[in-house]
């Protein structure tokens, strides 16, 4: 239980240190504040030093003079904590000269500290009143009262501590300011081997540590200089704290302690014990510290040892890894995390099952199940799926390594990447294939030359089998036919390319000498020398036949074989240029066969053929040894007569009479397949000497001549002339401009309307015109055929086409032109181009046009040739809702078996018909016959050229309900033809005053 402090006692005590020494005295309680003091004044004030020594910061705290002076609110003196049964009671301050108040502060503390132990033991409570006030003149006596009362109480006390001192297992010794003993305990006079009975006290300590000296068999000059010093330290006020060894291992703990009064306490452990231990522990230690560092050691070399090994398992190439004996992922290498896709931390701890797809897992856990279960090594190949996605060939190669104690400890693998070498077994298995069965004979020879392989292309072409040929020289198939410097040439390049190829004749076994193509190459080893040679060489014997033959077909038709248009160019180019030098003339003929054309649509090519054939053998046996006979395609054929006579006009006679010769043998009769055919032909002559002529002149002159004899009537001679000059020239310049139109985008469409029997307008046709610069119209006729002849045909149709298509898209935004079609002629040849069908599909993607609105317009002539290529392209755009009409219907070679095969939407009567349907009874029954015929087949049909209401009501009388012509209007601009329509819907144009 915590002793009290009495504040009243301490209020005495105060009373009377002040009237008996006049010292200014204070007790303060736990929180600092003055609870008693000798100036009454102060008691509740807070003293700050006070509550930091019962807050334990300090036990006592010093003020010098030197101190207060500097100071406000410090006076010199001394302050302490007093406690008891180890609680901090009260702080006691004593002020005053500190020479006088520090051991009297000391004294007043023990007396307090002893009264608070004592009535802490007696148990009574203390005084809760004061005494009663004793008399001013009588406060010695009260002191000294106080004082013998805590004299006796203390020697009681001291005499109980002195007997519990006895009992302590250390020595203990207390001296006084002489360094003689006063206090000491039965432990010291054991330790120092003082003997029993004789008296201790006063003792000085030389005295003692020299019966210690005695006890412990120590000479005194070894311990003399320790006693020396350890008295001096203590005389001059410092503590002392050593060990000391015995002769006999007894190791003492010495502490002497000087008090403030000048006394000594002194402490004497054995801790020999202890020191045991601790050289124990510290011999443990080392040993420990041995065996750490042979373990350190150890593990540094293990480390190195590992850091060496994990080097050695990132070199390998390949992905590596090693697992437990669950098959659980120990580690792996870098290329392994590259391999799989993961990386080591989320591989480690896991099985395939939790990495790989189940088939593969599954597969992968069988075969390191069955390597664990019968260790050993295990080799197999697989196709795995790489993390990038690659599927590549590998082999495994796994082996089990074993734990200490002989225990299977798991396995460690490397997976080898075998894509490479199997593609490169696959290749010199192709290759050795390829070498095998090459149709090019093969030969393998070392650098010197030996022959040490063939293939059995080799023996198929030379005749010689391997055994007669290996080790020996190439040599032996030598023809002859080469000298050494082709040989040594041969040998130049090698060494200089290390390659060479060129045509070489060769001698086979049975002694035929034959024409090869040989490649010969060096093969170098890596330090560059050459160690082989590979050649490979093929028989172009039928080669060269073959490019005799194509030589020969390169220049002459194969029909007839006669001359072609190349080798004509050829030999009119060589006369010309001799005809200039020798100053003497040639006529060149231009010939084409009259009405051809029906014969093979009627009869067939094979008939056509055997005319041709039968042509060009007139006109062979006409010519003289010298002339050129040619075709140059079709039924077109060229005669070059040279050496006529320098003057023109017996040239000309000349070329008459062979023109004459030359027409009477292809008037005669033919005899074609059975039956007697007669045919004529139109011939067209250009002389060539003087002036100087090209040949492309020459050739158009002749053409043109030759058009010019089928103007005639055909079965003609024409000679070429001046105007027929002027008309080629008017003719290229045509062209000229209207390749300039076209770039100028000069063209423009006109629409002639398409009207119902009913009077309402259905459709258009688009109508292509020219208007040059200078206003002048080009009329179709004039320019369509030079268009069709020149290929521009093709950019106009384009042209045409998407201009329409795009008038299409315009009306169909127009609730009252939505309905309106378009037709658009397309020639024969737009529509056997290549790309047709494409390029009508675009041009209605990019315009927007309605498919269904769209009519392309065909004629007969478009059916001739190819007529499946034509069936074909029609569906496919009919397909995508394009619909088709055939003009001049019954104009041309009309086959109603053509017809049904057609596609078509409707049939056109022509306009040849139309104008005289009401005069000529053999058109009106064609045109009646095209109505019906459309019935039956279910077409449309509509009439162009209607000029007159009889013409259009005689059609309409046969079943005929759609008309064009100028009846209704002409051809209009897209202006005219908007307003046209719009008046015709208000009813401001008469029906028949177009």
């Amino acid at each position: 239980m915590p002793i009290p402090f009495n504040v009243q006692f301490g209020q005495d005590l105060c009373d009377v240190l002040h009237a008996e020494l006049g010292l200014v005295c204070s007790f303060m309680d736990a929180s600092g504040r003055i609870v008693a003091s000798s100036a009454r004044a102060r008691i509740g004030q807070h003293h700050a030093i006070a509550l930091r020594i019962m807050q334990g910061e300090m036990d006592e705290y010093c003020v010098t003079a030197a101190q207060a002076a500097h100071s406000d609110t410090m006076r010199e003196g001394i302050g302490m904590v007093i406690q008891a049964g180890g609680q901090r009671l009260t702080c006691f301050a004593l002020a005053g000269p500190l020479a006088v108040v520090q051991p009297l502060a000391r004294i007043v503390r023990f007396c307090v500290t002893a009264l608070l132990q004592v009535w802490g033991d007696e148990s009574p409570a203390p005084p809760q009143s004061p005494p009663p006030a004793a008399p001013a003149s009588a406060p010695a006596d009260r002191l000294n009262e106080l004082l013998h009362f805590a004299s006796q109480k203390v020697e009681f006390s001291l005499a109980r501590l002195h007997e519990a001192v006895n009992y302590i297992d250390q020595g203990l010794s207390l001296f006084d300011r002489d360094m003689r003993l006063v206090v000491w305990n039965r432990q010291f006079l054991q330790i120092i081997g003082w003997p029993t009975g004789q008296p201790c006290h006063g003792q000085p300590m030389d005295a003692l540590l020299h019966s210690y000296m005695r006890h412990t068999g120590v000479a005194p000059q070894q311990l003399q200089p320790l006693v020396q010093r350890r008295v001096q330290r203590l005389r001059t006020g410092q503590s002392n704290a050593f060990e000391y060894t015995s002769a006999q291992g007894q190791v003492l703990a010495v502490t002497d302690r000087r008090l403030p009064d000048g006394s000594v306490v002194s402490t004497y452990t054995d801790v020999t014990e202890r020191h045991q231990a601790e050289n124990a522990l510290r011999a443990a230690h080392e040993h420990a510290e041995r065996l750490l560092a042979q373990v350190r050691e150890h593990g540094t070399e293990l480390s190195r040892q590992l850091g060496f090994m994990q080097q050695l398992i990132e070199a390998i190439p390949g992905p590596l890894f090693y697992k437990d004996a669950q098959a659980r992922y120990l580690g792996c290498n870098s290329a392994f995390e590259a391999f799989i896709g993961k990386r080591s931390a989320e591989i480690i701890g896991r099985s395939p099952l939790d990495l790989s797809p189940p088939a593969l897992a599954q597969r992968y856990m069988a075969a390191d199940r069955e390597l664990l279960d019968r260790p050993g090594k295990q080799i197999y190949e697989s196709r795995v799926q790489q993390a990038d996605g690659q599927v590549r060939d590998v082999i495994f190669h796994k082996a089990t390594f074993t734990n200490p104690d002989g225990s299977v400890g798991g396995l460690v693998g490397v997976i080898l990447d075998i894509t490479e070498r199997k593609r490169m077994e696959d290749d010199l298995r192709q290759a050795a294939t390829f070498f095998d069965n090459s149709a090019e004979g093969v030969t393998i020879a070392q650098h010197d030359g030996t022959i040490i392989a063939v293939n059995r292309a080799f023996t198929a072409i030379t005749g010689y089998e391997p055994a007669e040929v290996i080790g020996r020289n190439p040599r032996l198939l030598q023809s002859g036919r080469h000298d050494q410097r082709f040989y040594a040439e041969m040998w130049e390049a090698l060494a200089r390319h290390g390659r060479w190829q060129g045509e070489v004749w060769n001698r086979r076994k049975s002694g035929d000498i034959y024409p090869q193509w040989l490649s010969i190459v060096a093969v170098r080893a890596p330090q560059g020398p050459v160690t082989h040679y590979v050649a490979t060489f093929s028989d172009i014997t039928q080669q060269k036949e073959n490019e005799e033959r194509i030589q020969q077909l390169a220049f002459s038709d194969p029909l007839t074989g006669l001359p072609n248009r190349r080798l004509l160019l050829d030999r009119l180019e060589h006369a010309i240029a001799v005809s200039q030098r020798n100053q003497r003339h040639g006529a060149l003929f231009f010939i084409d066969i009259d009405h051809f054309k029906g014969l093979n649509d009627t009869r067939g090519h094979y008939v056509g053929d055997l005319l041709l054939q039968q042509v060009a053998q007139r006109l062979t046996q006409c010519v003289n040894a010298g002339d050129t006979v040619a075709r140059l395609g079709g039924d077109e054929f060229v005669v070059m007569l040279e050496g006529l006579s320098a003057d023109a006009l017996q040239a000309v006679a000349q070329a008459e009479a062979m023109g004459s010769r030359l027409l009477q043998a292809l008037g005669e009769p033919y005899t074609l397949h059975g039956s007697t055919h007669h045919h004529s032909a139109s011939m067209g002559v250009a002389l060539f000497g003087t002036p100087q002529t090209s040949v492309e002149d020459l050739l158009r002159q002749a053409d043109m001549a030759m058009y010019r004899a089928k103007a005639s009537g055909r079965n003609a001679l024409s000679f070429f002339d001046p105007q027929m000059q002027s008309a080629l020239v008017e003719r290229v310049a045509l062209e000229k401009a209207m390749r300039q139109a076209l770039e100028q985008q000069a063209f423009l469409l006109h629409y002639q309307p398409q009207v119902h029997l009913s009077g309402a307008v259905v459709g258009v046709e688009a109508l292509l015109r020219w208007r040059q610069a200078d206003g002048r119209m080009v009329s179709p006729a004039e320019f369509i055929p030079l268009a069709e002849d020149t290929g521009l045909i093709l950019p106009l149709g384009r042209w045409v086409l998407e201009t329409a298509c795009r008038q299409l898209s315009t009306w169909a935004q127009q609730p009252r032109r939505r309905h309106l079609s378009m037709t658009v002629n397309v020639s024969a040849r737009q529509f056997h181009h290549g790309g047709f069908v494409d390029e009508v599909l675009e041009v209605l993607e990019h315009t927007g046009a309605d498919p269904r609105r769209l009519k392309l317009e065909l004629t007969e002539s478009l059916l001739v040739t190819n007529v499946e290529d034509v069936v074909v392209k029609m569906v496919a755009l009919k397909a995508r809702g394009v619909g088709f009409s055939l003009d001049d219907f019954g104009t041309g070679y009309s086959s109603l078996a053509y017809l049904k095969r057609l596609p078509l939407d409707r049939l056109k009567i022509d306009q040849g018909f139309v104008r005289n349907v009401l005069t000529d009874a053999n058109d009106a029954a064609i045109a009646r016959t095209v109505v019906a015929l459309s019935d039956s087949l279910g077409l449309e049909v509509i009439a162009e050229g209607v000029e007159q209401a009889g013409q259009r009501d005689f059609l309409a009388q046969h079943g005929c309900h759609t008309y064009q012509g100028y009846f209704f209007s002409r051809p209009l601009a897209i202006d005219a033809l908007e307003a046209w329509i719009a008046d015709r819907e208000g009813g401001g144009v008469p029906q028949g005053e177009g």
